[in-house]
């Protein structure tokens, strides 16, 4: 299973990189002249990122399930490097509670050396939101998680998760993440949609679409998760 992990990994990287994720020498890559701009822009009006930010997790999540670009942030956030870093063990516990993480890999994820960064996402409707980038540098066991910088929620991550065998074992293991995301969030989750396939070197990835109301009045946002090669992957 660390073996299939190991080499799933970047595959699922390469995703969240297409996506607007990034990891850390991705998120430096993405710092054209356009990025910098609206930086600056951002650091000229840093109230239209506080209002954002101060009615809750739903914005963020908004955010994310659409197109954003992501740029360092260097300016003052609400969390520090290791609330941000306690905050994603956290949230690892209460999947671990459920289920959803492989056995023993958040004792694998304790141990290992833990690090976060904040970033400014920019969506192209100009909404904004502060999150942090953390990751751990354990070979073995993939994890990179984004932390919303005021509510301390997770609102993207990458974690490891058992393999389903066969797709009654991949419907049984989202129904878990369903309950999940639903008493996490604070959200209803309206309808689940599946859109697995096969993948050319073997074995299915397994992609669901979540519409979830996110109880801020607008209408229902979708909220993906993949599984495959025993990683879990939502935004």
């Amino acid at each position: 299973m660390r073996t299939i992990k190991r080499y799933i990994l970047p595959l699922f990287t390469l995703v969240l990189i297409t996506v607007g994720a990034a990891m850390p020498l991705a998120v430096s890559q993405m710092q054209d002249s356009r990025i910098s701009s609206l930086r600056e822009e951002f650091l000229l009006n840093t109230v239209n990122l506080t209002l954002q930010q101060d009615v809750g997790v739903s914005p963020v999540l908004r955010l994310i399930a659409g197109e954003c670009n992501s740029i360092l942030w260097e300016e003052e956030t609400k969390l520090t490097e290791q609330d941000a870093i306690e905050a994603a063990k956290a949230v690892l516990t209460e999947m671990e509670a459920m289920d959803l993480l492989s056995v023993g890999d958040l004792a694998l994820i304790r141990d290992a050396e833990g690090r976060a960064e904040p970033i400014l996402l920019i969506g192209g409707d100009g909404s904004s939101a502060l999150v942090w980038n953390c990751y751990s540098y354990s070979e073995n066991v993939p994890y990179q998680m984004w932390i919303d910088d005021t509510t301390g929620k997770a609102v993207q991550f990458l974690v490891s998760s058992p393999t389903p065998r066969d797709t009654d074992a991949a419907h049984a293991l989202v129904a878990n993440w369903n309950i999940f995301f639903q008493g996490y969030y604070g959200i209803e989750i309206v309808s689940v949609k599946e859109e697995s396939q096969d993948i050319d070197s073997g074995g299915i990835l397994y992609q669901f679409v979540f519409g979830a109301d996110l109880q801020d009045g607008l209408d229902v946002c979708e909220l993906e998760l993949k599984l495959f090669g025993g990683l879990a992957i939502f935004k």
